[in-house]
């Protein structure tokens, strides 16, 4: 399983570290803190992959959506439904050449 980090200058979305390197290449950013990503669980809120954003459970994914797609490909959970994360204490420094 891959892990997800939160930015220093970005904690409402988390990424890959493969990706935040490449960002900070794109952006010439030498060096930047991150934070280790920690699944929450128990949680009403679900994150969306095919629209990108978040969705409370039972209120904004179902059949009344245009992307709904069960998993088992009959009802229930959909395909695009993703955890939510939070930023724990464990941080990093990423450096890189630009």
């Amino acid at each position: 399983m891959n892990k997800f980090y939160f930015r220093a200058d970005d904690e409402e979305r988390c990424f890959l570290k493969k990706d935040i390197i490449e960002d900070m290449r794109e952006n010439c950013i030498s060096e930047l803190k991150i934070f280790e990503a920690k699944r929450i669980t128990g949680e009403e809120y679900f994150w969306c992959t095919a629209y990108q954003e978040f969705g409370e459970v039972g209120q904004d994914c179902g059949r009344s959506c245009s992307k709904y797609k069960p998993r088992n490909g009959k009802n229930g959970r959909c395909r695009y439904s993703g955890h939510c994360y939070e930023p724990t204490e464990k941080s990093e420094i990423l450096k890189i050449e630009i």
